[in-house]
């Protein structure tokens, strides 16, 4: 989505990378450490200014010395890695973040499969986003979301039951195609679905096949069917294999034609028949499950067919012959052929247009707003040679209360042996912090919250115990310095109609009277909307409108 004019006015003020992702409230750490994946046409360009602003690259990572961080950018073979994927990737940078003691990573959740945003398919269908997988939570949302309104907008969408699904669907012309959708892999499930999350955690966890035909030559339909003869063949990253496929539908096409040559029933096997006499020689139970799920499937000149018995509901299955010069017909859109696009069919059809039910919509708008999430790795204190604290600085002069209003914050982790003093400590701490912050040049411990009435020569083993957070009070931050805080220094104020109260990554536009800063959605502007140059928020049109009326009233009584 392209940038508007404001939106950039504001980037250029608040660092797009800190703002966007988090920590914009900390203080600027002196070193930053960026692993970068470019893409195949950067490979050998050099580190120009622009380079860390990039967006073509396959992967973005940025560490603060203080252990914070974000995972800016993350494209896999989706972006063109020729190698890499993006679990890959994420397994990568989760071990990299874990041997380097990182304390907190954020990422942005724009992934998209397709149409589909993973935030909302991954939320409903197994309970997190995509990166959950890897320890991602919530963090924060966009237009005021909070993390209990996220986690009730989840459970409401997942709870949805599919019976219920079908009713609310029931007079509109997609019924049809989602019953469909719901009965194929009820069918194929081993275990019950009865909700919306049942069925996305199901389909989730079947890989799509590619087309690919065991005998690429058939041209001809079945005599069973009109349709297209259904294929069985998967990526390289599939479950299975091709050949293990191709030899699962050749077992079961023996069976069958073992079965037409006692020219009992027609030819005709029950799926539980069929399935016990290929276990003989298959002993896959799952790789059986998936061929029989598939409707038809082209097996050299033949044609396995599945059909349902009109009296018993229960499905069999034949060994038809090509021939007769019938060729395949484009066929209708059938559940199981490509498990992703029954996916973005319900995606699109359920979560993003459900008819009739308010909150479901409002209960989608929700999740999707929720794109800021965040891992957080605990401080490790096993090893009993050393003692560990988290200090928490604060100015002199200054509280937890007025920190949390408005000033900005560093933290420092501080390692010291066992038997150092209380005097060590804040020597540590402010070695640490100088090291650490571009403000705390001249920073000096004045005191130590949790150890007053202990005097400098207290062996900390006394004091404290290791592991605890320490609120560490000094003199000589930069507290004026243009590099005090991450997002700047200027003075924003954000107040907008739908409870956001700071700066969450969505487009914004300031009022000239109050110089509040509002959500640009929030003020009934349009993405394609031309950004006014002025511009006046409600509240100060009715506060202007009232001083009018006052001043028009003052001036008849004169």
């Amino acid at each position: 989505m392209a940038d508007l004019p404001l939106t950039s006015i504001m980037r250029r003020k608040r660092p797009r990378k800190l703002t966007k992702y988090g920590w914009g409230h900390h203080f600027v750490s002196k070193t930053n450490y960026h692993l970068i994946i470019p893409e195949a046409d950067h490979e050998s360009m050099p580190l120009v200014d622009d380079f860390l602003d990039l967006q073509t690259h396959l992967f973005h990572g940025l560490i603060h010395c203080n252990g914070f961080g974000h995972l800016l950018s993350i494209k896999g073979t989706a972006g063109g890695s020729k190698y890499l994927h993006d679990k890959e990737l994420m397994d990568l940078w989760d071990r990299i973040c874990t041997n380097l003691r990182t304390r907190k990573i954020t990422v942005k959740d724009l992934s998209r499969k397709s149409s589909m945003y993973l935030r909302l398919l991954y939320g409903v269908g197994y309970g997190h986003s995509w990166h959950g997988k890897w320890g991602y939570k919530f963090c924060r949302g966009s237009f005021g979301v909070a993390e209990l309104d996220y986690f009730r907008a989840i459970k409401d969408l997942s709870s949805l039951q599919l019976d219920q699904i079908v009713k609310d669907f029931g007079d509109t012309d997609k019924c049809r195609e989602i019953k469909q959708i719901f009965r194929h892999y009820k069918d194929m499930s081993e275990t019950p679905l009865m909700t919306l999350k049942d069925l996305l955690g199901f389909m989730l966890t079947i890989k799509s096949y590619a087309p690919l035909h065991i005998n690429k030559k058939a041209t001809a339909a079945p005599s069973c069917s009109t349709s297209k003869p259904l294929v069985i063949a998967n990526k390289e990253d599939g479950k299975w294999s091709a050949k293990r496929l191709g030899e699962a539908a050749e077992v079961i096409a023996t069976v069958l034609k073992e079965k037409n040559a006692e020219k009992l029933c027609h030819g005709k096997m029950t799926r539980h028949d069929l399935r016990a006499a290929a276990r003989v020689h298959i002993g896959d139970t799952g790789l059986l499950d998936h061929v029989l799920s598939l409707d038809n499937v082209d097996v050299g000149t033949h044609v396995v067919c599945r059909t349902k018995n009109p009296g018993t509901h229960i499905f069999e299955f034949s060994l038809e012959e090509l021939g007769n010069g019938i060729k395949a017909s484009e066929p209708a859109r059938q559940p199981g052929v490509d498990v992703y696009c029954d996916l973005v069919y319900l995606y699109n059809n359920i979560l993003v247009d459900y008819p009739g039910l308010k909150w479901v919509n409002e209960a989608t708008w929700v999740v999707l707003n929720s794109k800021c999430f965040v891992k957080e790795w605990p401080l490790l204190d096993e090893n009993d040679q050393f003692l560990t604290f988290t200090c928490r600085l604060m100015p002199l002069g200054e509280t937890e209360t007025t920190m949390e209003k408005g000033l900005p914050h560093g933290e420092v982790v501080v390692v010291v042996p066992p038997h150092a003093t209380v005097g060590e400590l804040k020597q540590a701490v402010e070695n640490a912090a100088k090291n650490t912050y571009c403000i705390a040049k001249n920073f000096k411990v004045t005191n130590i919250e949790e150890l007053e009435g202990f005097n400098d020569e207290t062996l900390l083993s006394e004091a404290v115990a290791s592991g605890i957070d320490l609120c560490v009070t000094g003199i000589g931050l930069a507290l004026e310095n243009r590099f005090r805080c991450q997002a700047g220094i200027e003075s924003w104020e954000v107040r907008c109609t739908c409870g956001a109260t700071d700066y969450d990554g969505e487009k914004m536009i300031q009022c000239n009277d109050c110089r509040v800063w509002k959500h640009t959605d929030c003020c009934g502007m349009k993405d394609t909307e031309v950004i006014p140059r002025v511009y006046i928020c409600r509240a100060c049109e009715v506060t202007d409108a009232l001083n009018t009326i006052f001043f028009e009233e003052v001036i008849e009584n004169m």
